[in-house]
């Protein structure tokens, strides 16, 4: 080490930190326990400690926004603080009318209602602290829209309508409502489930270049769910995925190569469940990049997948509703220069902006795409007392995608840390973990107080029909917590590492960062050292070198650090369930009122009240 640092004295400053930025976040910290000059130059560079603050909160640079480093570094502590409290004087708030159509969206911070059969009106929320201004702008279609979704960053707008057999979502920009330039067909056709009736219901998600759907109609004899699920590329018109198997209720994009899936299946009949209580919710972990032949959909994927069983639900108690949250796509990036502007609304033929001018700021920072909690929501009833209950799961991305990998590489291959895999696919034959490249930016923070290790899947850890059990996984990866929002309306309560809830009438959010919790549990206070509270012998010690830094938010920031395993013993469950994913909790300053459900996005919090007329808006 003597003689490293030595030849490393040699080389220029500048040099020394464009080397260090090329480096995770995580790497760059421990590289301040080399010596004192790193250390120095590290502590005194702005750009290694923004991007250190950037990864230690779960946010991305925006290399366009030319704000300096020391600058964004500055907006970046003020809305890690704000977020936690949501203070009074910070918020601008405002009052959205719930409009007469029946359909609306929340992505990329654009809020998105139907206005009639053929008409979407559209807000950018705003962000004083980020710099992105409020925005409104419509768009008029020549169809009826049975559905819709968008993507703000890639200006795109998914319209779907209904000419039977054949669903048809129609590419359009989300600025003016035309054919998408990027495009190279016009519109995704996916073929209605068998059965079919008008009361269709539709789900819809944009990852990259790739849109999902499911289309559910209901048998009005048997009550049983007919459902088709598709993925396709929306650029270029190939299908990926296509099956009516599999009974699927709720989707989400993990990345652009995996998705996640809840599915109603049978009960085994080892669980000896009392008649009435027919079906389970297992979580599917699929591998979609293989296309599929252009005709009917088969019945089972030809993917690779795995599928993880949920905690056993208790007798007499059926499962009327399951959903799987993991916002933003990882595909979603910053509004671009693409996004309308603001201006009074005029009719242009088929389209309503609100300005010529297109250009659009850039904020300095947004939520990361590499990792994010993805919430799943079971919704149940005892049918015997007809008493409902509801229970949130959560659980990393990541550790999704590192079970996938662990299952389709058995313990007989020699496991491949998640942060030495190869780059690029392929590049090591000799590790098949090279299937999942992505995961050196999905790892977990490595810290002995709050660490993840997923488990080795072994024959133990299949039932027999080879998902994995819950005790092989969920206790040590998840997260569970009773719901604190009404059951019936569960739309957008995740948002990167964050979740949104309910407390003693008040808003709290949820931060699953391990990061953060890591940090909260760094004692600050007795310690000595200059005044940045640094300390020469802390290069020793793993918790002391994460002590008293001023960059740092301190661990009394109001919120309540959660590590301690949890055991629910509620009547929803068969058996006792444990779960020990660490996370934070802040009960903020906004107010509830009974009945409200709420949501979140990067910059602002929506309370909507069921048949309410309104959507109150608060943001940063």
């Amino acid at each position: 080490m003597l003689k490293f640092t030595n030849g490393l004295s040699e080389l220029p400053a500048e040099l020394i930190t464009l080397v260090l930025e090329e480096l995770h976040y995580t790497d760059i910290l421990q590289c301040e326990r080399v010596c004192k000059q790193l250390r120095g130059l590290i502590r005194e560079s702005a750009s290694l400690q923004y991007k250190i603050d950037l990864g230690a909160n779960s946010m991305d640079d925006v290399p366009s926004n030319t704000l300096s480093n020391a600058m964004k570094r500055e907006i970046l502590t003020r809305h890690i603080r704000a977020t936690k409290k949501w203070p009074e004087d910070l918020l601008t708030k405002q009052t959205i009318p719930l409009l007469e159509g029946p359909l609306w969206e929340l992505c990329g911070g654009v809020l998105a209602q139907s206005h009639g059969r053929r008409d979407l009106d559209f807000w950018q929320l705003p962000s004083t602290i980020r710099g992105i201004p409020a925005k409104e702008w419509g768009v008029d279609v020549d169809f009826d829209i049975a559905d819709f979704t968008l993507d703000p960053s890639q200006d795109l707008l998914v319209a779907v309508d209904v000419q039977s057999p054949m669903c048809h979502a129609h590419l359009l920009t989300l600025s003016g409502g035309k054919a998408h330039p990027a495009a190279s067909v016009q519109r995704l056709e996916f073929p209605l489930p068998p059965y079919d009736i008008p009361n269709r219901s539709y789900h819809l998600r944009i990852c990259g270049d790739y849109v999902g759907i499911i289309i559910r109609v209901f048998d009005l004899i048997s009550e049983e769910p007919h459902t088709v699920f598709g993925v396709a590329n929306w650029r270029t018109g190939e299908r990926k995925l296509l099956t009516s198997y599999w009974g699927i209720l709720s989707f989400a994009f993990l990345d652009t190569q995996h998705i996640v899936l809840l599915r109603g299946v049978d009960q085994m009949p080892e669980m000896n469940f009392q008649e009435g209580s027919t079906t389970a919710v297992v979580v599917s972990v699929v591998d979609f990049v293989q296309p599929v032949p252009s005709n009917a959909p088969h019945e089972a994927p030809h993917c690779p997948h795995v599928t993880l069983n949920l905690p056993t639900v208790a007798d007499r108690w059926e499962i009327w509703h399951a959903e799987v949250v993991c916002d933003p796509a990882p595909g979603c990036a910053p509004m671009t220069a693409n996004a309308p502007s603001s201006g009074p609304r005029t009719k242009q033929s088929n389209a309503t902006c609100l300005s010529d001018d297109l250009q659009a700021p850039l904020p300095p920072f947004h939520v990361t795409k590499s990792d994010r909690i993805v919430a799943i929501r079971i919704n149940g009833v005892d049918t015997l007392f007809e008493q409902g209950d509801s229970i949130d799961i959560f659980v990393h991305a990541s550790s999704l995608l590192r079970l996938l990998d662990t299952h389709l590489n058995p313990p007989s291959t020699p496991y491949v840390p998640p942060h030495s895999l190869p780059s690029t696919p392929g590049s090591s034959p000799t590790s098949p973990s090279s299937t999942l490249p992505h995961l050196r930016s999905m790892r977990p923070y490595h810290a002995h107080k709050a660490r993840i290790t997923t488990p080795a899947l072994t024959e133990s850890s299949y039932d027999q029909d080879r998902a994995v059990r819950w005790q092989a996984w969920g206790p040590n990866l998840t997260r569970v917590l009773p719901a604190s929002v009404p059951a019936c309306v569960w739309c957008y309560p995740a948002y990167g590492m964050r979740f949104v809830g309910q407390s003693d009438g008040y808003v709290t959010v949820y931060d699953f960062n391990l990061t953060a919790v890591r940090k909260s549990l760094c004692p600050s206070s007795d310690r000595k050292g200059d005044s940045a509270g640094h300390r020469d012998d802390d290069l020793d010690s793993e918790d002391g070198y994460w002590d008293g830094r001023e960059r740092w938010i301190s661990a009394e920031d109001g919120g309540e650090t959660v590590t301690k395993a949890v055991v629910h013993s509620r009547p929803f469950f068969k058996d006792v369930v444990k779960s020990n994913l660490p996370y934070r909790r802040f009960k903020t300053d906004l107010k509830m009122e009974v009945g409200q459900f709420v949501m979140i996005n990067e910059d602002s919090v929506l309370l909507v009240k069921e048949y309410s007329k309104e959507f109150k808006i608060s943001s940063l």
